[in-house]
């Protein structure tokens, strides 16, 4: 697969990091191993395996046209990946994997959404948005309402248990104890821990309270009772005569760590009791925690905003990790690119590929849960992407283009990784898309 081919798919995936204006850079605050004591270990190796398969059918009943690239996987086995069928009817799917054994076997399938359901509160499923899941298989999807009365416009549900979904934030509902209404209009969402997500939303005004414009809200526990908006638009950008303008793609880890990437329009100010102009939006990285609101730093910046350490631009999706560990790729000038792991610059194109050959750019990554960033570099010795993994000193290829798997599957042509953010769990174990000479393919991976 081509590195244009790759963006065209993430474009398109449903709930995965889809590609955004938004900009990323260099960081100067918490992440990266600060001593050898502090780097964790590479794996030595996986065995990776297919477990379904384009043409195959799933769950619902229908042979799968095409996957649309999000793989999760749960620390109870459970891979969740969307999908469309022959009729163009997409869904969000559940394969339950038992890894007890030397191969991993398929013991349950479930579809839990798909388009057409009526949901519980009588919404009917039009189109599947934004979708995400936790270590527990939880799922959190953003709905589009079929043309109906009582329900219009988009909401954002949340699935606990494979119970079923029930509404979090419909338009109307009030969020921040009554400091903005919901309008309908949601961005990303992450979900994790015991329910609890980050969601990107539109909201009105209440009161003299907040404008309207477009914020990050925290729902705590999937309660909106309890929730609160950690920034929105027109907020300052710290260190700056930039106010946010727009939020892009969230990510959320243990300890209510945060990153978003976010749009800006500085304010040229014009007199002392002018409130100046806005220019042009520019883009900026910010991090943050959900136990202060309001209350986030800026990391990275366009280099007009000149926020942070390093400047340049990004249309990755930015990831973050223990204790706030921030993962992004950091576009620079005349298409080159650098993959920046907390403060360090780990790969730029142009520097010697750790697959042989020389870099020529990234995908987007996940994090393990020991901080080692598993990702897809593009490199001059492998038409196509390859899967390698860094833990802040040194690279390795896990899976290139004409590797075998280990269950007999022919050589792979083409890795499809980082268009979700949990595509590892707790023990290391992998969950992602490859491209067959035969088929795409859902793929696992166990570590040796």
């Amino acid at each position: 697969m081509h590195k244009r081919d790759f963006l065209k798919l993430l474009a398109g995936s449903i709930g995965g990091a889809i590609l955004s204006s938004c900009t990323s850079g260099g960081l100067d605050g918490p992440g990266g191993p600060s001593g050898p004591g502090e780097v964790p270990d590479l794996p030595s190796g996986y065995r990776f395996y297919r477990i379904k398969s384009t043409g195959q059918t799933a769950p619902s009943g229908s042979a799968i046209d095409m996957f649309y690239g999000t793989a999760h996987i749960a620390d109870n086995g459970t891979v969740t990946y969307t999908s469309r069928d022959a009729g163009l009817r997409a869904g969000i799917h559940q394969i339950t994997v038992d890894f007890s054994e030397d191969t991993p076997k398929v013991v349950g399938e479930r579809t839990a959404m798909e388009a057409g359901q009526t949901l519980g509160d009588g919404r009917i499923v039009d189109h599947i948005l934004s979708v995400d899941c936790n270590a527990d298989g939880d799922i959190a999807a953003c709905v589009q309402a079929g043309n109906t009365a009582e329900h219009f416009l988009q909401g954002m549900y949340l699935e606990m248990g494979g119970s079923g979904f029930e509404p979090v934030i419909v338009p109307g509902t009030m969020i921040a104890q009554g400091e903005a209404k919901a309008l309908g209009g949601f961005g990303d969402v992450d979900l994790h821990g015991s329910g609890d997500m980050i969601i990107v939303t539109d909201h009105g005004p209440q009161g003299d309270v907040r404008g309207p414009g477009q914020g990050l809200v925290y729902v705590p526990g999937g309660s909106v009772a309890g929730s609160s908006i950690l920034m929105s638009t027109g907020d300052s950008v710290p260190g700056t005569d930039a106010a946010v303008s727009g939020i892009g793609l969230v990510d959320m880890h243990d300890g209510g760590h945060y990153v978003a990437q976010a749009t800006a329009d500085r304010v040229l100010q014009t007199g002392a009791e002018s409130r100046g102009t806005p220019t042009d939006s520019e883009t900026v990285l910010l991090r943050g925690n959900v136990g202060a609101p309001h209350d986030s730093a800026a990391i990275a910046s366009s280099r007009s905003v000149a926020a942070a350490q390093m400047q340049g631009d990004s249309d990755y999706g930015p990831r973050t990790g223990p204790d706030g560990l921030v993962a992004h790729i950091l576009a620079l000038s005349a298409g080159a690119e650098s993959l920046i792991y907390g403060p360090q610059v780990a790969l730029t194109t142009g520097d010697p590929s750790p697959a042989g050959g020389e870099v020529l750019g990234f995908g987007p990554g996940s994090f393990g849960p020991d901080g080692v960033l598993y990702y897809t570099l593009f490199s001059r010795s492998v038409a196509g992407l390859e899967l390698a993994a860094y833990n802040g000193r040194d690279h390795r290829i896990l899976l290139s283009r004409g590797d075998a798997l280990s269950d007999g599957s022919p050589p792979i042509e083409s890795v499809i990784f980082g268009t979700t953010t949990e595509h590892v769990d707790s023990q290391g174990r992998l969950a992602f898309l490859c491209e067959f000479p035969d088929a795409t393919s859902l793929v696992v991976g166990v570590p040796v």
